[in-house]
């Protein structure tokens, strides 16, 4: 009697789900890294934002720059697209730049004392918020920077 040697079709069945189901794990996991990435480099952005911010500050007394960015920023916030940046004209090319619509900057008008900018975070409905009063922070919701509130501090709090 001959004996076949191979595996049945259950067999490479349950391996072929097997690998399947690793695979979509394996998927699953670095969409999640790829979004933590993106993550930083907004929180990152956001700081840039604010380091420029307190430069101006240290030397004019007030955030009046930000209303005039230098080029670099202007690129880093059309990157983001400003979903709203009170007080500035960026003029971003939407055929160069992806336009997320995510970062909002809000500038005190009247005296140029305060600011606030926050940005959108991805999966956890997240903002980080930045302010004048060097605070960085993450929220869930809330007024935190608004152009009535120019603070990551929100009303509740």
């Amino acid at each position: 009697m001959k004996r076949n040697k191979g595996f049945t079709l259950i067999e490479l069945m349950v391996v072929i789900a097997i690998i399947a189901i690793l695979a979509t794990v394996v998927l699953v996991s670095l969409q999640s890294a790829r979004d933590s990435a993106e993550n930083s480099n907004r929180i990152s952005a956001v700081s840039q934002i604010r380091s420029l911010a307190e430069t101006y500050r240290a030397q004019d007394l007030d955030y009046e720059g930000l209303t005039d960015p230098p080029e670099e920023l202007r690129e880093l916030i059309c990157e983001y697209g400003p979903g709203n940046f009170d007080g500035a004209e960026i003029g971003c090319d939407e055929d160069t730049h992806d336009m997320k619509d995510v970062l909002e900057i809000h500038i005190e008008e009247d005296d140029y004392e305060r600011y606030c900018a926050t940005i959108e975070l991805i999966g956890d409905d997240e903002t980080f918020c930045v302010d004048g009063t060097l605070t960085g922070r993450r929220y869930d919701e809330g007024d935190a920077c608004t152009s009535e509130n120019l603070s990551c501090v929100t009303e509740e709090e």
